[in-house]
């Protein structure tokens, strides 16, 4: 892939100028009339991978700027982060351990001064590429004895909870919090996890976790018998699909098409909906989230790619009955 090539021609309409004096508006802003957010997402668009890392890109979808990096063999557990705002990068380290998450800037990148085109390109297309991967791999290397005390404590925990779950004799008489310790009863994450390995369905499982662990204070949660609960695992999201979904949203676009064609496909859907072809990680977080809430669920086709009808929470969210429990996975948007 020649990313100078593609960067070109994503950026070649835009109105640069170099006669501009600079002034206290933030760097990003002097870079090009009104348009850098739109140069960034093109340039940082171009790439999936860099030096064996998985580079998703789906946060721009929603918000602009933000780049999520992942290694499955060097760094299996950790996910990167990276925020881009007025004048700033930021790199942030995140743990995938629900029993004790973690979060941590190892890194803050300053934007550099460049006012040519030429010059704002090869940066984000190459330097800070460069500058993200040295700046993980070191941090890697520098925490390797406390990421593994992390690995290892994970295990041990997975390990304890599957041997308390194996020895568990299910009876009726059993209330749902029976055999969960004290901290399993004031971490959400840790109760779903344990009344999921003990048989109980997502839905049920959430609605206890709601009932019992009350979200922070700012998201006015107030438990509802009556209510349906679901959450995502990805943190990045702020979907709370309430209902009715506004007109000509992708929400609204998306259930009316898969109401009316069950057993459709995403491509599908672009094509005749939107218009035009899908382009693989576009718009992942919606359909991410959207599966989660149970409004939608996936099969896999006869060939392999999924298909998608409605879900088991699809009356509850028409009903107004289906909520997001915000006291776990909080958008970090949100925080």
């Amino acid at each position: 892939m020649n990313i100078r090539k593609i960067i070109q021609e994503e950026v070649n309409d835009f109105e640069w100028t170099s006669q501009h004096t600079p002034s206290e508006e933030s760097l990003g802003t002097r870079w090009v009339n009104g348009e850098r957010d739109e140069l960034i997402h093109a340039i940082i668009k171009t790439t999936n991978h860099y030096k064996g890392w998985v580079i998703d890109t789906s946060d721009f979808e929603l918000y602009g700027h933000g780049t999520t990096w992942t290694n499955e063999i060097i760094s299996p557990r950790f996910s990167f982060q990276i925020d881009i705002d007025d004048d700033e990068i930021q790199i942030e380290a995140i743990y995938d351990n629900p029993f004790d998450p973690f979060s941590e800037t190892i890194g803050t990148v300053k934007l550099p001064e460049l006012e040519k085109k030429e010059d704002v390109i090869k940066w984000f297309s190459e330097d800070l590429f460069r500058i993200i991967f040295n700046t993980i791999t070191q941090w890697l290397d520098d925490n390797s004895e406390d990421i593994s005390r992390m690995d290892e404590s994970m295990c041990e925990v997975q390990q304890i909870i599957q041997e308390e779950v194996n020895d568990f004799e299910w009876a009726e008489q059993v209330t749902i919090l029976d055999g969960l310790s004290d901290r399993e009863k004031e971490n959400p994450y840790s109760m779903l996890n344990v009344l999921l390995r003990k048989g109980y369905s997502k839905n049920d499982a959430m609605d206890v976790v709601a009932k019992y662990i009350e979200a922070p204070s700012k998201f006015n949660h107030v438990y509802d018998e009556d209510v349906t609960y679901w959450t995502t695992g990805n943190q990045s999201s702020t979907f709370q699909f309430k209902y009715p979904p506004r007109w000509n949203t992708l929400t609204r676009k998306f259930v009316d098409w898969v109401r009316l064609n069950p057993g459709g496909t995403k491509k599908e859907f672009y094509i005749e909906v939107l218009g035009k072809p899908y382009t693989p990680g576009h718009s992942a977080q919606f359909f991410q989230s959207i599966k989660a809430s149970g409004i939608i669920e996936t099969e896999k086709g006869p060939s392999g790619e999924y298909t998608y009808k409605i879900g088991p929470n699809y009356e509850a969210w028409t009903k107004g009955k289906l909520k997001r429990y915000m006291g776990m996975n909080i958008p970090m948007r949100l925080r």
